[in-house]
């Protein structure tokens, strides 16, 4: 019940309103008269909330404060996500802004410094009775400027000192108190994905896109627009829901004329203050300023000083950080911005043109459009819009805005149709590379902090080399310093990816790179372990793990003096002992970890996806397999031989299957999957080899540890290699293993025992048999014949792979090399007795 008797405009306003303006009322030590309600602005002015101006008289003193009011219509509420407005509202204006403010004041900030916002007198976030009350900056002698005209050099600058120092509290929050900044980050998701996911949304596109085409007349412009504002509406989703990374900041979001209040002395401006904080986020900088300046300033003051304005903006942002210690080329480097400018160009036009359509109106107009909106919701009002007969003036004006918004992304930033390599200045071969995938590339560049010149993308691998991906080495020329990355770049087609199931191997991958090998590195740390002993990979600079557009950027090993061996020669005895070693290092860690913390090696197990499993338990890839049998037996030359390979390829899953149900798990690791030669890098010293780094975990999974040394030594070394050294191996390989556990305190003979190893040879012998057939007839291919397989897998499902891999004739040498092999793996299985073992 109200306290109080309200007069005026008491339009929209319920008891539940009125009854908390009355103890906020209340709370304000005034001797209270009367209570007097007055609208604010008009249609147009604010399409989300109903806003009033309350006039309090009292005897001892008066006041005036502004009241933001939700509407309690479910469509509008629904349509227009009220709820999460006023509650990012409600979360801005009593934690983060005044967190922000005592930030400053603990550095002992000038108070002329302090972020200036709007004092919250009282908000109730009780749905759908929302209610805002705030310091009605009038009073103060701040005014609100003509939404149609165009702001003015020093207006812009002033709203760009608010922007950076709101951005900045946001960098200092995330040094001093990491734990409050995510917390608040958290709280303060995008709205976009609320509105732009839903089905209704994808359904009005075309009207959005109608609403604009009606007013554009020009073919140059209207060619820009066409067929665009999909697209320009999915980027936008897709940066409101991407990984903003260590660049990201609490923005205001929708920093529009009619959200921000001027304060002039004469003819000078003094101070601007920003209001409605409903669509605040977590977000890159440079979409505030985008925003801001797409939306409130026309063409001709853009093209005179939008690149002084950038400058600005970051000078700004660097004295407000400078309070705290910090500096602004480390927090948010200049290249940065630049770079999230032209990314945010797409998102931005798209937006700005939709607000367009609704700004352009004046205030009969918008009326009708908020008449709509009460009715059937804001995408039924865009849906009207385009029909909608309009003013001259706004005809006028709405073709100018939309006229200069294009020609302004055209000359300063990057809009869709334009060249991506010269949006990041990339030079050489990046084809087949998405613009998902360009981007995330570029951002992860900038973060290396270089002041980059260019980047320089080179095909280093031959056609075979790798099947899983595209890799590239990308060479990065910065005025700091130079450097070089390897990129795997996942494949974009549906039938590509679904036939080699692309999704789970660089979903392994990922979780390798970013928390497996860490861990069992860190364990080594913990213990003590020498530095040389320590388990070697490639440093992963960033990993974008967003099906369809997987990205893996890892270190260039090349660059600390690795090599890559010649997949067509037979690893000698030194080598593979190199790489037995590595294998011990790595199995041994699993060991450790399961001892050490069996929570997180089992969260490691169950995030790593079997992909062998996955195709045994898949009838078209055990159909399908069965066409590589006949092309092995062809390559060998007596019947006994083609006896012993018959079927065997097809018959591996269910192999798979049975190995899978009988495993034992005390004795299973987290295994590489699939060591050939060219995913084990080598560091020679003086020309030996000293050091091997395993590449490519994209096969790892829980398995048995022969596992990976049966894969390696059937598919990397020959016949006669294998014949003097292989029981060696094993032993090297099961010393290394308890001189690796020995740093732990454990011992192989009780966690790993040798009597063990031996019998999982035996039982994992059948295995890898059907595996090294398979590999043979892909790995020992010259480069001609494999670009022509892996021609035929662009767009193919799985049934026309297998047909190539099968029909696709070897040449005299890579024949020759291939029977070679064959033969050789039967001589090895044979004289070791692994066939006695096949069927058990």
């Amino acid at each position: 019940m109200a306290q109080y008797k309200f007069e005026g405009d008491i339009s929209n306003l319920n008891e539940h309103h009125l009854a908390f303006m009355s103890k906020v009322i209340s709370q304000q030590d005034i001797e209270v008269k009367t209570v007097t309600i007055h609208p604010v602005g008009e249609a147009g002015d604010n399409y989300v909330a109903n806003v009033k101006r309350v006039h309090i008289e009292g005897t001892n003193r008066s006041m005036k404060m502004i009241v933001k009011i939700a509407p309690t219509n479910e469509v509008i509420r629904k349509s227009m996500q009220i709820d999460a407005a006023f509650n990012r509202e409600q979360i801005m204006y009593t934690e983060v802004l005044p967190k922000f403010v005592s930030l400053q004041k603990t550095a002992e900030v000038p108070e002329e410094q302090h972020l200036r916002y709007a004092k919250c007198y009282g908000s109730l976030d009780e749905a759908p009775n929302e209610v805002i009350m705030l310091e009605d900056l009038s009073e103060s002698d701040f005014v609100m400027l003509d939404k149609h005209t165009s702001l003015t050099d020093e207006c812009v600058k002033s709203i760009l000192q608010n922007f950076a120092n709101l951005h900045s509290l946001s960098f200092v929050l995330k040094k001093q108190e990491p734990d409050t900044f995510d917390y608040l980050r958290s709280k303060l998701t995008s709205l976009w994905p609320l509105v732009a996911e839903t089905p209704e949304f994808t359904a009005h596109i075309e009207y959005i896109e109608g609403a604009v085409l009606s007013v554009l007349d020009d073919e140059v412009y209207r060619s820009v627009v066409r067929n665009k504002i999909p697209d320009m509406f999915k980027s936008m989703l897709k940066v409101s829901k991407g990984d903003v990374g260590k660049h990201g900041v609490i923005i205001q979001a929708d920093a529009w004329t009619n959200n921000v209040m001027f304060k002039y002395v004469g003819d000078t401006l003094v101070q601007s203050i920003m209001i409605d904080y409903q669509l605040s986020y977590h977000q890159s900088p440079a979409m505030d300023i985008l925003y801001m300046i797409f939306n409130c300033t026309d063409h001709e003051a853009r093209s005179k000083n939008f690149y002084d304005w950038i400058d600005f903006y970051h000078s700004e942002l660097d004295k407000n950080l400078s309070n705290f210690g910090l500096k602004a080329n480390l927090v948010y480097p200049r290249d940065q911005l630049d770079a999230d400018l032209k990314r945010f160009t797409k998102p931005i036009l798209g937006l700005s043109l939709l607000l367009c359509t609704l700004l352009m109106r004046d205030a009969k107009e918008a009326s009708v459009v908020k008449e709509n909106m009460n009715v059937g919701g804001f995408l039924d009002a865009v849906k009207s819009m385009g029909g909608q007969e309009l003013q001259k003036e706004s005809l006028a004006r709405g073709k100018k805005r939309m006229e200069d918004l294009i020609d302004s992304c055209l000359k300063f930033v990057t809009v869709a149709s334009t060249d991506t390599m010269a949006e990041y200045n990339f030079k050489g071969d990046f084809t087949n590379i998405s613009e998902r995938q360009l981007d995330y590339i570029n951002k992860v560049v900038l973060e290396q902090n270089l002041n980059v010149n260019k980047v320089v993308f080179n095909s280093f691998v031959q056609a075979g080399d790798n099947f899983g991906a595209n890799v590239r080495r990308i060479s990065i020329e910065g005025e700091n310093e130079n450097m070089k990355m390897i990129l795997k770049i996942a494949p974009v087609d549906d039938i590509v990816r679904k036939s080699t199931f692309t999704e789970h191997l660089f979903h392994n991958e990922h979780v390798m790179y970013t928390e497996v090998l860490p861990k069992l590195v860190a364990l080594q740390k913990a213990a003590g372990v020498p530095e040389e002993y320590y388990l070697r990979y490639a440093k992963c600079y960033g990993i974008l793990n967003e099906p369809p557009n997987e990205v893996i950027m890892l270190e260039d090993l090349k660059e600390s003096g690795h090599i890559m061996l010649d997949k067509y020669e037979p690893l000698n005895d030194d080598v593979v002992r190199n790489i037995l070693k590595t294998f011990a290092i790595f199995h041994s860690l699993s060991h450790v970890l399961k001892s050490k913390e069996p929570a997180t090696y089992k969260c490691f197990e169950i995030k790593l996806r079997d992909v062998w499993a996955m195709m045994a338990t898949n009838p078209e890839y055990t159909k399908n397999f069965s066409t590589l049998d006949d092309a092995v037996v062809l390559m060998v030359d007596n019947d006994n031989h083609r006896n012993i390979v018959k079927n065997k390829i097809s018959n591996m899953f269910n192999v798979i299957l049975k190995l899978k149900g009988e495993e034992n798990r005390k004795y299973s690791v987290i295994q590489h999957g699939d060591a050939w030669t060219n995913n084990i890098l080598f560091k020679l010293v003086d020309g030996v080899v000293r050091f091997s780094a395993m590449i490519d975990y994209q096969g790892s999974r829980r398995n048995n540890p022969v596992m990976d040394i049966l894969y390696m030594i059937f598919n990397c070394t020959d016949y006669e290699t294998r014949k003097d050294n292989f029981y060696n191996w094993l032993d090297y390989y099961h010393s290394e293993l308890d001189k690796s556990l020995s740093y732990f305190g454990l011992k192989a003979d009780a966690v790993y025992p040798r009597d063990q190893l031996n019998a999982d040879v035996k039982k994992y012998s059948e295995l890898v048999f059907g595996i090294a057939l398979f590999t043979c007839n892909i790995l020992n291919r010259d480069v001609n014949e494999t670009k022509e397989i892996i021609d035929s897998m662009e767009h193919s499902g799985l049934t026309e792979l297998m047909t190539s891999l099968a029909n696709t004739k070897m040449t005299g040498e890579s024949e020759k090399r291939a029977r070679k092999r064959i033969e050789g793996l039967i001589a090895s299985y044979a004289e070791f007795g692994f066939f006695d073992h096949f069927g058990n």
